[in-house]
């Protein structure tokens, strides 16, 4: 479709006849129309399909984000949790050696 003026074009600089030049361009178009038309109607039935393929990797896509978040939140926490234990673990020694001297 965005190529149709290279007809025109190659056949100004071609130098072909008008009436070749129309029965081509014709010929062009009513091919273009009918495919066109032909893939409107395919894809006129094919709509419902597409739409409820979208929503569903839609739906999809949902998931694996809130997963990858669960994950990233539990990591976080259990990062946290080992700071606190290795925290009090390090009371506990400095404690024991106290009590020690």
């Amino acid at each position: 479709m965005a190529f149709r003026f290279i007809g025109p074009f190659s056949a100004g600089i071609l130098k072909i006849s008008l009436r070749t030049f129309i029965l081509y361009d014709l010929s062009a178009i009513i091919i273009l129309v009918i495919s066109l038309s032909l893939a409107g109607a395919y894809f006129h039935h094919q709509v419902e399909k597409i739409i409820s393929g979208i929503g569903t990797i839609k739906n999809l896509a949902f998931i694996g984000i809130l997963a990858m978040l669960f994950l990233a939140i539990v990591q976080i926490l259990r990062r946290q949790l080992f700071k606190i234990l290795l925290i009090r673990k390090n009371e506990n020694c400095d404690k024991n050696n106290k009590n020690r001297i």
